[in-house]
C-alpha cells in the first residue's frame, strides 16, 4: 500500500471512530426502539437501543475472551435478524473483523462460500445451530482451509482456542464486503470502522438521514446497500429501521409496501429489481387499501436506474398517496463504503437512465476520466466515474495488484481517487450512470451499454424483464455483433408467439442500434446467475454461453 494510502488511513481512522459513534448514537436514543424484525406472518419484534448496547457489551467481552488479543476475522453465516445484527455489534465493540455472508447452498453457492472462507483467512464461520452441518459439509466439499464452524450462543463447550491472530495488519478494518461483482471471483473490500462513520454522515447531509428517520429494508443483510444503507446508518443517525427477510420479499413484494405502511416509514428503497417486482407481481389495485404518503424518501440503485421506471413506479402507487417527488436515483459502491451520489432532484429530463442528482459537496467528490488517459473530461463527456473522500475504503484483501490499479488514481493532483469502472457523464449538477466499461457493445464506433440493450428488447413483451436480461457481445473485438439471453416471467408461452418476440427484438435492435443480434434465447425465470443484490452476472452468462452456447437452450420440460 502507497504511503499516501497508509496516511488516509490514519486520518480515518483518528477522525472518525465506529465504536465511539455507535456509543454516543445509543445514548442519544435513550431507551428508544430502534430495530423491529418483521416475519412474513405478521410478528413484529423489537429492540431498544439500550437491549442492542446491553447485547453488543456482552457478545464484545465472550468474543474476546475466547479469541484473545490481537486482530481477528469472523464469517459471519447467519440469517436476517436480532443474531446477526447482535454479534455483528459485539465484533465492532471487540474490534474484530467481521465478514458477512450468506448461507451457501450447496453446488449452487458453495464454490463462491469457500473462497471467500479461504481468503479472509477467517478464526472462525459463526452460524444458529441448524446450520452447522451445513457449512461443515460446504468445507469438505472444497479447498478452503479448516476452519471452525461455531453455532450461536457461545459457550466453552463450541469455542475451540484460537492460537493465533489471522489479520497481522496494523489498521484491521471493521467490515471485510465481499463484492457481489459480476464474474465468481469475489473481491474483499477493507472497509474501516471509519470509512462507515464517514459515509453515513455523508447521508445524513444528503439526504436529511437523522434521529426521525423510519427505514424499512428488505435487502440482504450481507450486501452493502443492506447491511449499511438498511442497518448501521439508521442506528449511526439515531433513527428506526423495520427489517424484512429478503426471501419474504421475493414470495411476496407487497408485504415491503404493508411494512412501510405499518411502521409510518419515511425511508425505503433498493435495487432496480425490487421496484420492477413491485410494477409486475403487486396489481394496483390491491394496494389502493395502503397509506404510502409517509414515504418521502425512496431511493432507487444498484444499477443503471431506466428512465421511466420511477414514473412507471409511481404512477402504479399513485392511489396510495405515495408523493410524486419521492423517487430518486442513486449511485454507490462497496469500494466508497456505499453511497456515493443520488439525492432528490427535480424529475424533468431527457436522459435514457435516470438522474443521479448531486449536492455541491458530493458533485466535488465525482469525476468524469478518459479511461485511457487519465485527464478529466469535460460536461456532458462521456467516460470513467472517479470518485474520492474519506468513505473510500482502504483497498481489496490480499489483491495488491488489484488494489493498485483502482485505489488511490491520480487526478488534478490529487492521489486519493478510486476508479469505478462504471462510465456515465455529468450535467450540471447530475450524474447520469449508463453501466460497466467491461459490459459495452461496440457498433459501428459507438459504445452501447448492457442495460440500455436489455432495456429496448424487453420492452417488446410484457412476459420479458430489462432486470432480468444479460446483453454481451459474442465477440468483444467484432463490431455490431450482440447476444441476448431474457428470462420469461410467463410459463407456457407458445413456440410461435416465443419466435414473434424474438422477430420485434431483432428489428427493434437493429433500428434503434443497428445492432446484429447473433442469438436470442428465452429462457425460463431463475436460470440467470445473479449477484448477492439480485443482479444478472453478465460476465459469467457470457462466459457461459462462449463455451457452449447450446447451455442456454430451454429444455422441452422448461418451454
Amino acid at each position: 500500500m502507497t504511503e499516501n494510502n497508509n496516511t488516509m488511513t490514519k486520518e480515518i481512522a483518528s477522525q472518525f471512530d465506529l465504536k465511539a459513534t455507535l456509543r454516543a448514537a445509543f445514548e442519544m436514543q435513550g431507551n428508544k426502539e430502534v430495530i423491529a424484525i418483521w416475519s412474513r406472518k405478521g410478528q413484529r419484534d423489537a429492540y431498544t437501543s439500550a437491549e442492542l448496547a446491553g447485547m453488543a457489551e456482552t457478545i464484545a467481552l465472550e468474543l474476546r475472551a475466547w479469541l484473545g488479543e490481537g486482530s481477528h476475522t469472523l464469517v459471519l453465516a447467519l440469517p436476517m435478524g436480532i443474531e446477526f445484527i447482535g454479534v455483528m455489534l459485539g465484533a465492532f465493540w471487540a474490534d474484530i473483523t467481521i465478514v458477512p455472508v450468506p448461507l451457501p447452498r450447496m453446488g449452487a453457492q458453495s464454490d463462491r462460500f469457500q473462497q471467500i472462507v479461504k481468503d479472509s483467512q477467517a478464526s472462525a464461520i459463526l452460524c444458529l445451530p441448524r446450520h452447522v452441518e451445513l457449512l461443515n459439509s460446504v468445507l469438505r466439499a472444497g479447498s478452503a482451509q479448516p476452519c471452525q464452524v461455531v453455532p450461536l450462543p457461545l459457550s466453552s463447550s463450541t469455542c475451540a482456542p484460537v492460537l493465533f491472530s489471522r489479520d497481522t495488519t496494523p489498521s484491521a478494518p471493521s467490515l471485510i464486503q465481499y463484492t457481489s461483482g459480476s464474474t465468481r471471483a469475489p473481491k474483499g473490500v477493507r472497509v474501516l470502522g471509519g470509512n462507515i462513520v464517514a459515509n453515513s454522515n455523508l447521508v445524513q447531509r444528503s439526504w436529511g438521514l437523522n434521529q426521525n428517520a423510519r427505514v424499512v429494508n428488505w435487502l440482504p443483510h450481507y450486501h452493502d446497500m443492506g447491511l449499511m444503507g438498511g442497518i448501521l446508518y439508521p442506528l449511526l443517525a439515531g433513527g428506526f429501521s423495520a427489517q424484512i427477510d429478503p426471501l419474504d420479499f421475493i414470495r411476496r413484494p407487497s408485504f415491503w409496501l404493508e411494512v412501510i405502511d405499518a411502521e409510518r416509514a419515511n425511508f425505503s428503497g433498493g435495487a432496480t429489481f425490487g421496484y420492477s417486482e413491485v410494477l409486475r407481481r403487486v396489481p394496483a389495485e390491491k394496494t389502493r387499501q395502503l397509506d404510502l404518503s409517509c414515504w418521502t424518501n425512496a431511493y432507487c440503485g444498484a444499477e443503471p436506474v431506466p428512465a421511466n421506471l420511477l414514473p412507471t413506479f409511481h404512477a402504479h402507487l399513485a392511489a396510495t398517496g405515495f408523493p410524486r417527488d419521492a423517487l430518486f436515483a442513486c449511485y454507490g459502491m462497496a469500494e466508497m463504503t456505499l453511497f456515493a451520489a443520488g439525492i432528490r432532484g427535480d424529475a424533468e429530463h431527457h436522459a435514457k437512465v435516470a438522474p443521479c442528482h448531486l449536492t455541491p459537496e458530493l458533485a466535488q467528490m465525482c469525476a468524469i476520466v478518459d479511461p485511457v488517459s487519465g485527464a478529466r473530461l469535460a460536461d456532458g463527456q462521456e467516460g470513467e466515474i472517479w470518485l474520492r473522500g474519506p468513505s473510500r475504503a482502504e483497498g481489496y484483501l490480499n489483491q495488491p495488484n488489484e488494489t493498485g490499479t483502482t485505489f488511490g488514481q491520480s487526478l488534478d493532483g490529487q492521489a486519493d481517487w478510486l476508479r469505478t469502472g462504471d462510465i456515465g457523464y455529468k450535467t450540471g449538477e447530475a450524474l447520469f450512470v449508463i453501466g460497466r466499461i467491461k459490459d459495452i457493445v461496440i457498433c459501428n464506433g459507438r459504445n452501447i451499454a448492457a442495460p440500455e440493450i436489455e432495456w429496448h428488447a424487453c420492452q417488446q413483451h410484457e412476459a420479458l424483464n430489462a432486470m432480468s436480461a444479460a446483453a454481451f457481445a459474442p465477440d468483444p473485438n467484432q463490431s455490431g455483433d450482440a447476444v441476448l439471453i431474457a428470462e420469461l416471467h410467463t410459463k407456457n408461452l407458445a413456440s410461435q408467439e416465443r419466435e414473434h418476440i424474438c422477430q420485434n427484438i431483432r428489428k427493434t435492435l437493429q433500428g434503434e442500434m443497428g445492432l446484429n443480434m447473433v442469438d436470442i434465447i428465452l429462457v425460463p425465470r431463475g436460470r440467470l446467475e445473479r449477484t448477492s443484490s439480485g443482479k444478472i452476472r453478465r460476465s459469467s452468462v457470457a462466459a457461459a454461453w462462449r463455451a457452449d452456447c447450446s447451455s442456454y437452450t430451454p429444455t422441452d420440460e422448461e418451454v
